[in-house]
């Protein structure tokens, strides 16, 4: 299924063709910085927007953070005992303000033990295409945090040479609302 991660609309289809159950799904302002919300059930509606911040926790389930991205690190947390999830939007000022490690230090703020968490990165453009390794920057500063090898994951592919499957911005850049993709986590 195709779509613009910048519609809610399409998050939507794409979200009930999968039968995924949810309450609320999030639509941050990214602004290319390292504030970090923590989204509570208090969160109601249907589509939730949350100003300035890259960076988004829950423990609550049925709601679903997003990030959207178009050659920046999509980044996703998780805690396996306390059902605690996370997701960020790493470009390179996020990476340059160090989000990756201000999500775990935020996320160990809430309870969670170093031990129990995993991450996993999404599609970003590569060291081929950008000056700055976003992916390997973030996986670095993730186990500077603490965190293992063996706790973080991290997708290969970069946007830019991988067009066909990914929206990049710098292969898009001359297109109007160029489109972008959508990550998302939710328990």
């Amino acid at each position: 299924m195709s779509g613009n991660g910048r519609d809610t609309k399409d998050i939507q289809r794409y979200l009930n063709s999968q039968k995924i159950v949810y309450k609320t799904i999030t639509d941050p302002e990214q602004v290319h910085g390292d504030q970090i919300e923590i989204v509570s059930a208090e969160h109601s509606e249907m589509i939730t927007e949350l100003r300035n911040c890259d960076g988004l926790i829950t423990q609550d389930t049925g709601i679903v953070l997003t990030v959207i991205t178009a050659d920046c690190a999509p980044m996703i947390y998780a805690d396996i005992k306390r059902n605690v999830v996370g997701i960020s939007h790493n470009g390179r000022k996020g990476t340059e303000l160090r989000l990756s490690q201000k999500m775990i230090k935020k996320l160990q703020a809430t309870g969670s033990e170093l031990q129990d968490l995993r991450v996993a990165t999404g599609p970003a453009i590569g060291a081929c295409c950008y000056p700055m390794n976003l992916v390997k920057e973030n996986v670095e500063q993730l186990i500077e945090s603490g965190l293992k090898k063996d706790q973080i994951d991290f997708f290969p592919f970069c946007t830019k040479c991988d067009s066909k499957r990914f929206f990049s911005y710098r292969s898009s850049r001359n297109v109007p609302n160029f489109p972008e993709q959508f990550s998302f986590v939710v328990q």
